[in-house]
């Protein structure tokens, strides 16, 4: 896997030197972003004003489906924002070794990496704003789900990714993924943040 690297901190550039396997490439050229088969985009998120952070966020998103975010402060919000956006990975910039050949390891297969703790967080938050939807609502839409379907949204919320999912389920990740694709075309959602706003715990049928 190639990795191509956007920041202008050195002491990051450093740090990923110590941290990620080569070939590395950096660049601080927001007009020079390129993704494709094979390469993994990592943007550091301090390393660009506001207005830059969003148009190279804009363009990565279109020629990469391999973006990892480096964030020196990592946050909720931030992580929900990279969910939405289809980013694969979100990190402390300057996590340990280990972590970031985790990080690769995953993306390499086809998986995605998050901080733990804070994904746990975000299921927390989710369920807390879900408290106020009206709950037949919540069951008349679960009801056009078959039971499969239904058992995969349930353990969404539990906090599951899609690999272990597939291992309680007893089937592949692509059949996950095919049966996400059907829950979230049944129930008008756009993607896995938005269904778990959508459903917590308690609005499961079983």
């Amino acid at each position: 896997m190639t990795i191509r690297v956007y920041t202008r901190s050195q002491a990051f550039k450093q740090h990923l030197v110590n941290s990620l396997p080569p070939p590395l490439q950096f660049s601080e050229d927001l007009a020079d972003i390129d993704g494709g088969p094979g390469t993994l985009l990592v943007l550091h998120r301090q390393s660009f004003a506001l207005a830059e952070w969003s148009a190279l966020m804009e363009r990565a998103v279109k020629v990469s489906e391999q973006i990892c975010v480096a964030d020196d402060q990592p946050c909720v919000d931030q992580l929900v924002a990279c969910v939405q956006n289809n980013v694969k990975a979100y990190c402390n910039s300057y996590m340990v070794r280990q972590h970031y050949q985790q990080l690769v390891s995953l993306l390499q297969q086809g998986g995605s990496w998050f901080p733990p703790q804070m994904l746990q967080d975000v299921f927390l938050l989710a369920q807390q704003q879900l408290s106020s939807i009206n709950g037949p609502q919540s069951e008349a839409v679960l009801a056009q789900l078959t039971e499969r379907e239904r058992e995969i949204v349930s353990r969404l919320v539990e906090g599951r990714s899609n690999r272990d999912i597939a291992s309680a389920c007893g089937v592949t990740e692509r059949t996950v993924k095919a049966h996400l694709t059907n829950i979230y075309s049944k129930t008008g959602v756009t993607g896995r943040a938005e269904l778990l706003r959508r459903f917590n715990r308690d609005s499961m049928i079983s």
